[in-house]
């Protein structure tokens, strides 16, 4: 029986010149990771009755043709997948020549791609391919690669390759490393960079109608998103102003060589929080995006960042990560305990301090008091649903106020929610007693037994 080895499979491109229809020539090999490409027809169970026990056979449903392909950034091939993610590109110069990309067309370009794999043999043709986003991440090592995702509209499988012969000359490969570039703010260097996230998607529409083939109609693009997070060396206030100013700025990162990158466009600020603890040296951002925060105005559209990162080597030093998504989250306390909190805002902070258990404090009143009853008043406030949680009888209980209460009694419990959670947002609002640091040791106030929550 014949095996695949993955160092002869290889995949073929081109663009077609008529949505669905491979054409019969002009392939090239493209280097690439991985492919996950395939087809998928469901199936539907039938809901007829009166037919006995045994299930009547399944209908079949419509076709999905969807996957990713992981590619290597590089200075050649990598034109050609960004041509699938923005479209014809305005060409300028003669040599070299100048290719500009930029994010908002209406129109891309749909692809063919084949897999091929001659020694099972087993060649599949996807057409129809049209890029539905791409994305990748710069740090200070390791291999650069992106991953790209495509929506198509059919697959043949054949036992012969329909590319043909890849006359079409391959590019030579020039693959950037992740210690090239760099990336600009507003036109300069922006240092202390640790890592880099970057996420472009066309959002595609599914054209869906109703076809005696069970493939799509089409593919639309509807409103783009460009969005990715950048965490930074906490070495001055550069960011964290500019979040709270709320000043768009350009971001771009240019490479040492290859195709000319998307010109830079106004984004969003970046999206800063400061260090979680006093002795913390980084600090988390999220540089432009397409502001879809409610609460913010849609900017204009961001071209993308470029093909590669420059990541400067940074002496060690103790850092935490923050969670900066304005979305619900959930937090593992351990022991099968798992809470969904909103996210720990000013004002939610102040409505916990107007709690009447800690307003009735007194002034003098132990930081290890203060501390339980602000936690108590925040969880009560914060919690939204809760895993794992149950009365003496052992079944689940809500989040009331009480259970809140009753669960924080238990001191590992109290102790992890206060340091992953509490902690942080009265760092950034330090006022007084209120927010008092996080008490040490066994005297923190929690008691290291409690009665069921």
């Amino acid at each position: 029986m014949a095996r695949q080895p993955g160092a002869r499979t290889q995949v073929a491109f081109a663009f077609e010149s008529v949505y669905g229809t491979p054409p019969a020539s002009g392939y090239r090999r493209m280097p690439f990771a991985t492919t996950t490409l395939g087809s998928e027809q469901g199936l539907l169970s039938p809901e007829l009755l009166g037919y006995g026990r045994d299930p009547q056979a399944p209908i079949r449903d419509a076709v999905n043709v969807d996957g990713d392909v992981v590619i290597p950034m590089d200075a050649e091939n990598l034109g050609f997948w960004l041509k699938a993610i923005f479209g014809q590109p305005t060409t300028t110069g003669t040599t070299p020549r100048t290719h500009t990309f930029r994010s908002g067309g209406f129109t891309l370009p749909s692809m063919a791609i084949e897999t091929q794999m001659p020694d099972v043999p087993r060649f599949a043709m996807y057409s129809g391919l049209v890029a539905d986003r791409i994305q990748w991440q710069s740090q200070r090592s390791g291999l650069l690669t992106a991953t790209v995702g495509l929506i198509g509209r059919g697959e043949t499988v054949a036992a012969t390759t329909a590319a043909g012969v890849l006359t079409d000359a391959t590019l030579p490969l020039q693959r950037f490393g992740n210690f090239q570039g760099s990336i600009t703010r507003n036109g300069a260097a922006l240092g202390n960079i640790v890592s880099a996230q970057v996420s472009y998607a066309n959002n595609l529409d599914r054209i869906e109608t109703i076809r005696n083939d069970g493939l799509l109609e089409g593919l639309d693009p509807s409103m783009a998103a460009l969005t990715g997070s950048i965490e930074a060396r906490f070495a001055d206030l550069t960011l964290v102003n500019q979040a709270i100013a709320v000043t768009p700025a350009n971001w771009f990162s240019p490479g040492a060589s290859g195709p000319t990158r998307p010109s830079p466009s106004p984004c969003t600020p970046p999206i800063c929080r400061a260090p979680a603890s006093r002795s913390t040296g980084r600090r988390a951002c999220r540089p432009p995006s397409n502001g879809r925060q409610p609460e913010r105005p849609r900017p204009p559209a961001c071209a993308p960042p470029s093909l590669s990162t420059r990541l400067p080597a940074i002496e060690e030093s103790p850092m935490i990560r923050l969670n900066l998504s304005p979305e619900p989250a959930w937090l593992d306390l351990g022991g099968g305990v798992r809470l969904r909190l909103a996210p720990l805002t000013s004002a939610l902070i102040g409505a916990a301090r107007s709690d009447a258990q800690v307003a009735s404090l007194p002034e003098d009143a132990p930081a290890d008091q203060v501390a339980v009853a602000l936690a108590k008043a925040i969880g009560a406030l914060a919690i939204l649903e809760w895993e794992g949680v149950g009365n003496a009888e052992g079944y689940p209980v809500p989040p009331t106020p009480e259970a809140v209460a009753a669960l924080l009694d238990l001191f590992p419990l109290f102790q992890r929610f206060q340091t992953d959670y509490v902690a942080k947002g009265l760092i950034l609002a330090d006022e007084g007693n209120a927010s008092a640091p996080l008490p040490n040791g066994t005297s923190a106030g929690a008691k290291a037994t409690a009665p069921d929550a």
